[in-house]
């Protein structure tokens, strides 16, 4: 089995053994794959390891019973130690299919943190590039779709999120980086440039169907689906601070 055949079967096995977190999965890959463009990854390294890695980041959680995936409220010890245990699990079971040892490292990583509180308290750069990305995307996108315990943040809401981790959770970089490149939605929401940050990701989902060359690749959906939410959250903004 090639290395391609392998991650596809990882893939899908993610797939058959929850939608929710395939959904998620591709999510993370998306925003990996953007915050990528942003910090200027090249296409090829995006594309051959980036991009499974951010796919494959929680193939540990077919371990993990579902019960514990969607509990409503806080995890027991021993759930919580169920799940510390994913990143892990996932890793190995791509070492066991010899796959390529970056993406063994994003899987292994991705739930680290700058400051060295993180699962296996790896901190700062001794943590993977393309790891802290998917890390960083991996909570932007959890932050923004509703869960089982509560529901989605608006983007205002994770940006402040995002802003107050800068330096622990996340390198100043990656946040900076956001900063710098007009991911965020503005503070009093300026139509103009809320405008302008949509037509970002817009063309960002027209460079996805221009790279898969299809309009149903999962890849692309996933952008579809953010950028519906997106849309939803300014307009609801805007309701709010419009005058009775």
């Amino acid at each position: 089995m090639s290395q391609a055949e392998a991650v596809n079967y990882l893939i899908q096995a993610i797939r058959s053994y929850d939608p929710g977190l395939f959904d998620h999965s591709l999510g993370v890959a998306n925003l990996s794959l953007y915050l990528g463009s942003l910090l200027g990854l090249q296409w090829g390294e995006a594309r051959e390891v980036l991009f499974p890695g951010a796919m494959l980041h929680d193939v540990g959680k077919i371990y993990v019973d579902k019960s514990i995936l969607y509990k409503s409220g806080p995890l027991s010890t021993g759930e919580w130690e169920v799940m510390r245990r994913h990143p892990e699990q996932g890793a190995r079971l791509l070492a066991e299919r010899k796959l390529d040892g970056l993406l063994q490292e994003i899987v292994l990583y991705h739930h680290e943190r700058w400051d060295g509180k993180g699962y296996l308290s790896v901190r700062g750069e001794s943590i993977p590039f393309l790891a802290q990305i998917v890390a960083l995307a991996d909570a932007i996108d959890a932050m923004s779709v509703d869960r089982a315990y509560r529901k989605a943040l608006a983007p205002v809401q994770v940006r402040a999120e995002v802003r107050r981790c800068r330096g622990s959770q996340f390198a100043s970089c990656l946040a900076d980086a956001l900063e710098r490149s007009g991911f965020w939605p503005p503070d009093t929401g300026e139509e103009a440039v809320v405008e302008s940050l949509l037509a970002r990701e817009r063309q960002w989902l027209a460079r996805l169907v221009e790279m898969f060359g299809d309009l149903r690749h999962p890849l692309v959906q996933a952008q579809s689906r953010r950028l519906d939410r997106l849309v939803t959250a300014y307009l609801q903004s805007a309701k709010a601070r419009a005058p009775e």
